[in-house]
């Protein structure tokens, strides 16, 4: 384990070592010592890692790939995949895996079936199967929301421009990585786009950071025929209608 020390001048790094029984009392500590403050009232937790806590994914993840890994073990080579991101699963080419995963987790973790067949959503990925191909869009949960949810900041809030180009450029990046598709991309430049001039920022300003980010993000822009700038101002009169 390393740790990081901060003094005045510079970062030092220390090593520290911890046996086995030093990591299990570390561990029952976290697990049976947390306390949370509600109501006028102080619970304990005795169900679960801590929610908030910083070395909970780990504890969690590192659960789950140990059954994970002896359940492999047992049963050798598997003809299916999966990806696991904590506790959210995505398999693939399995129409029985809650049967399977059962004899993985045992009761330790309780699974549902999100979605299943040719469309489903992992994350922020939203994944359909058409005519045997794959393909990637953004998926966002409050899209399916009856009500409104206050994403982006205005512009006459105490958000600074340079933190408002910061998040934008950082969903742009996000949307070209997911999308496989350029009307993908578009609709969701749309979006947030659309989003920000209803907010009152002005349409030159969303613009010109369309423009730099297309020109510093040029390589990942290439999958959607984006090659020079005269494909960049096509694509920017197709999302600023």
């Amino acid at each position: 384990m390393q740790v990081a020390i901060r003094d005045a001048n510079r970062i030092k790094t220390k090593i520290l070592y911890l046996n086995k029984i030093e990591i299990f009392e570390i561990l029952d500590l976290i697990l049976n010592e947390t306390f949370v403050s509600f109501g006028g009232q102080i619970f304990r937790q005795v169900k679960g890692v801590p929610m908030g806590n910083a070395c909970s994914p780990c504890i969690a993840d590192l659960t789950l790939l140990m059954m994970e890994y002896k359940y492999m073990k047992r049963s050798g080579k598997v003809n299916w995949r999966a990806a696991r991101y904590i506790d959210d699963l995505l398999v693939i080419g399995v129409k029985d895996f809650l049967n399977i995963c059962q004899d993985i987790y045992g009761n330790e973790l309780k699974l549902e079936v999100a979605y299943q067949g040719s469309v489903g959503n992992f994350l922020d990925i939203s994944l359909q199967y058409q005519h045997g191909l794959p393909t990637f869009g953004v998926y966002n949960k409050t899209d399916a929301f009856n009500f409104s949810v206050n994403r982006f900041s205005y512009p006459d809030s105490f958000v600074s421009n340079q933190v408002h180009r910061a998040i934008i450029i950082g969903q742009l990046i996000r949307y070209a990585r997911i999308c496989s598709n350029r009307p993908l991309f578009i609709t969701r430049c749309q979006e947030i786009f659309g989003i920000y001039l209803q907010r009152g920022f002005l349409q030159s300003f969303l613009y010109d950071l369309f423009f730099k980010f297309a020109a510093t993000y040029r390589s990942i822009l290439m999958k959607f025929g984006i090659l020079d700038k005269a494909h960049v101002c096509q694509m920017a009169g197709q999302i600023f209608i």
